[in-house]
């Protein structure tokens, strides 16, 4: 299996990270896996990034545990760390993200407008992880994001805040409790002014469909 070091740079960053005192870390002793881990496309359940949230969520990657399955009791189960964040963009999105989740009408909208962005990083382990062998053999592959939080929802059909009084849509109805009225309700919200980012979390289905390690 071919590993992709850290440079300099990212060296540099990681052995900032480390207790006092420590003896600084080589980088041959570390493997960069990278993960896209957010982009502007629908999720599983009815919301997306807005585009301002995403140079937000950047930010606030690098300098995060990677860890498993949301269980932040569970500290034995921190597998690497965030060292680096970037956004890609690109005029269209591939036909399975596009397609994904049966959000293929709102999502080919979205890259109308705004493109195709993603938010790329890089996640620092040790070259002896456990993990390292998950992944070269596909046994673990998606992402998502926990302990989020945001100011403002934003609605797409009004270009306005939900708590906008100029705002008339509901939420929609992401578990299917009720039928949502088409003309009433949005199609999705857009999660927007992020405040705050815990972890991410290697996880078997994803709410964001794109949210994965990067394979080719």
């Amino acid at each position: 299996m071919a590993i992709r070091h850290p440079n300099s740079t990212q060296l540099k960053t990681l052995n900032l990270l480390q207790p006092r005192d420590t003896e600084p870390l080589t980088a041959d002793e570390i493997a960069l896996v990278e993960f896209v881990a957010a982009d502007n496309l629908v999720n599983r359940s009815s919301s997306k990034w807005h585009i301002s949230a995403l140079p937000e969520l950047a930010d606030l990657l690098p300098g995060l545990n990677l860890m498993l399955d949301h269980d932040w009791d569970e500290v034995q189960k921190n597998q690497g760390i965030v060292i680096d964040a970037w956004i890609d963009k690109a005029d269209s999105a591939p036909i399975e993200l596009i397609e994904a989740a049966g959000n293929g009408v709102a999502n080919r909208q979205i890259v109308a407008a705004e493109g195709y962005q993603a938010i790329h990083i890089d996640v620092a382990m040790r070259i002896n992880s456990p993990l390292m062998d998950a992944l070269r053999y596909c046994e673990v592959q998606f992402l998502s994001q926990g302990g989020f939080d945001y100011k403002d929802i934003w609605c797409p059909i009004c270009d306005h805040s939900y708590f906008d009084k100029h705002c008339p849509h509901m939420l929609p109805d992401c578990w299917g409790y009720y039928d949502d009225d088409e003309e009433e309700t949005m199609p999705y919200f857009e999660r927007k002014s992020i405040v705050d980012l815990g972890e991410i979390s290697l996880v078997t289905i994803p709410n964001l469909p794109g949210a994965r390690v990067v394979s080719i």
